[in-house]
């Protein structure tokens, strides 16, 4: 039988695995725990070499290999000396991919199952490839258990009252992993000035982790060849960061008291990939200042090389007066600045480069008219902006796939749609349909998903991805439902 122990970096698998081979090395008889070996592999990082492994399983089991034996021979070796246990333990730690544990040397557990074979992983789908019979999720600790090992590590300066409540407010933004309670509590031991705890939750509070809403996964735009295509890839995507623990299954509150799926992204896990992001690439190619306060744009450096911006949960009012020209910008995320009112004309003159630009959940009331200059503009998000009345001419965006305006004031859409031959996806709040001409929707030769919430006694949502003659169907069905005059195109 092949037992996993999976969960996210840091969460202690490998301190349980532990554990478990240092009892049975005290060889203590018990009923729970009867093997005639228990051996211990630490795996190599990627790529894996079964020879690396190999010599630490001989080595248990006083095996004598030669070193210029094939792997072969040595799993033959292997394989001979495992039978002649009436049961063993062999436990993998930290498996990055699968192996083939027949090229290693180990006998495959027959039925019933008395040897065990326990592997640790971050990685869902390694451990089903290995062909694991039994799962334990390993998750992080509750706000009290988290609490009691901080103090354990950072002894009782921790419990001192004119330092408290700090101590409590750092364990908790720890986030429950052992490994980050344990060296954040080690490191704190024995400081007994305030300033030094109070710099300590400052930092860790730069970069907590920021929901993201998934519900309406937005796909790789430009990369397949139908709407459908590209959200199957992000949800793809999206399930594979939740398979290797790098993403984290949430719920919220979003808007209007409805609760949609989310994942979130813990602050370890989300530090070290800024860091990746901006340390493997040719120049600083991305700003990642999300979640830190920020009311000025002024206040951070972006270079003309940057590509990818993200402003996410700060509290910016307006763009700077003079604003670096970002010719390469792909990339702009501004959601969630409730106070953003304002967006000077100027401002997408910079970043005429732009493919995707998310002003969510902001305070702007209208868009200034050089948004119209965004030719290789590909998702305009504008979702929650409640304060949104109207939109400058689109009658230039030929490219725009996506136009999500769901949740706002307007009242009209902009003038150019007729021009929008791209346009994949349109979400929209009807409060007044009868501002669509004639023929509207028959004028968008490439929509596959319509998202239309009217002011009825539930919403009216319609998603859908058809042939022509069905979507003309749909369309007439749609004018006779809300008294539009639509005709064919």
């Amino acid at each position: 039988m092949h037992c996993r122990l999976w969960g996210a970096g840091g969460v202690g698998q490998t301190t349980l695995a532990k554990n478990l081979n240092n009892e049975l090395l005290k060889n203590v008889p018990s009923a729970n725990l009867s093997f005639g070996v228990a051996v211990w592999v630490t795996v190599p990082k990627l790529p894996i070499d079964i020879r690396k492994i190999q010599p630490q399983i001989a080595s248990r089991l006083d095996l004598q290999v030669d070193n210029e034996a094939s792997g072969e021979s040595v799993a033959r070796k292997i394989y001979q000396r495992l039978k002649k246990e009436t049961s063993f333990l062999l436990i993998l730690d930290d498996v990055w991919e699968a192996i083939n544990l027949d090229y290693v040397g180990v006998p495959q557990p027959e039925y019933p199952a008395i040897s065990k074979v326990i592997l640790t992983s971050c990685f869902s789908a390694v451990c089903k490839q290995m062909k694991t019979d039994t799962e334990m999720n390993i998750f992080t600790l509750k706000e009290d258990e988290s609490w009691q090992l901080f103090v354990k590590n950072a002894g009782d300066v921790a419990n001192l009252e004119y330092i408290q409540p700090l101590p409590k407010k750092i364990a908790k933004e720890c986030g429950g992993f052992p490994l980050a309670i344990t060296v954040i509590g080690t490191s704190m031991r024995g400081k007994t000035r305030v300033e030094l705890w109070e710099d300590a939750l400052k930092s860790l509070r730069m970069s907590e982790p920021h929901k993201q809403r998934c519900l309406e996964k937005k796909g790789i735009l430009g990369e397949h060849d139908t709407y459908e295509q590209a959200y199957n890839r992000g949800i793809t995507l999206i399930e594979s960061l939740k398979d290797a623990c790098l993403l984290e299954v949430d719920k919220m509150d979003f808007v209007m008291g409805k609760v949609v799926d989310c994942v979130k992204m813990h602050d370890v896990v989300r530090d070290v990939a800024r860091w990746i992001a901006s340390t493997f690439g040719d120049e600083h190619t991305s700003v990642f200042q999300a979640g830190i306060e920020l009311n000025e744009i002024s206040h951070i450096k972006i270079s003309a090389s940057v590509t990818k911006i993200s402003l996410v949960s700060n509290k910016i009012e307006c763009r700077p007066d003079c604003f670096t020209k970002c010719p390469k910008t792909t990339s702009l995320l501004l959601q969630d600045n409730q106070p953003l009112k304002k967006i000077p004309q100027e401002f997408f003159w910079a970043c005429p480069a732009l493919r995707v630009l998310n002003l969510s959940l902001t305070s702007i009331i209208k868009l200034p008219s050089s948004i119209n200059s965004l030719c290789q503009l590909r998702a305009l998000i504008l979702q929650s902006c409640f304060e949104l009345k109207e939109l400058p001419p689109f009658a230039n965006l030929h490219n725009l796939q996506m136009l999500d305006c769901d949740h706002t004031m307007l009242h009209f859409l902009p003038q150019g749609m007729d021009n929008l031959i791209n346009l994949r996806l349109l979400s929209m709040h009807g409060y007044d349909l009868k501002s669509i001409n004639n023929g509207f929707f028959l004028k968008l030769p490439s929509i596959e998903m319509l998202c239309l919430t009217a002011v009825l006694e539930r919403p009216f949502l319609m998603r859908f991805h058809l042939c022509r003659i069905l979507l003309t169907f749909l369309l007439k069905w749609i004018a006779h439902h809300f008294s539009i005059e639509i005709t064919p195109g």
